[in-house]
């Protein structure tokens, strides 16, 4: 029985390949810095998250797509200023991005050589963006 397995697993990494596809999720804090609102310049005030896609179709180029979404609020009165409390200003906002387009590297990238795993990279594509900009005098 032993046997058996251990050929079931040679045989199933035999026809292994290099990462063609890549895929990735993230999450965190969105936040904005302007004179609306905290001066703290990192504090999130609510959610961002996205996606990413990737095709590698050689060591050189890639084929890469993602989609973002996030949303923040920035108050006056949660501020340590007197003169923004004062103003009373709200902004309320929520931004999509969605990208597509062609990635270049300019040294050859391999992750499955030995060493660092660096190389500078122009990209290049189409963008959509949307914004919901909402602004109240609180």
């Amino acid at each position: 029985m032993r046997y058996i397995t251990l050929l079931i697993l040679l045989l199933s990494f035999s026809g292994l390949r290099s990462q063609t596809y890549e895929v990735g999720i993230f999450a965190g804090g969105a936040n904005t810095i302007s004179d609306v609102g905290r001066t703290n310049y990192i504090l999130p005030s609510d959610i961002a998250f996205g996606g990413l896609f990737k095709w590698n179709i050689s060591k050189r180029y890639a084929w890469r797509g993602s989609l973002t979404y996030g949303k923040f609020t920035a108050d006056d009165n949660k501020s340590s200023s007197t003169a923004r409390q004062q103003r009373g200003y709200v902004i309320d906002n929520s931004i999509l991005e969605g990208s597509v387009g062609l990635e270049f590297n300019f040294v050859e990238y391999n992750l499955h050589k030995l060493g660092p795993a660096f190389t500078p990279y122009l990209y290049t594509g189409l963008t959509y963006f949307r914004y919901d900009y909402q602004y109240f005098n609180g």
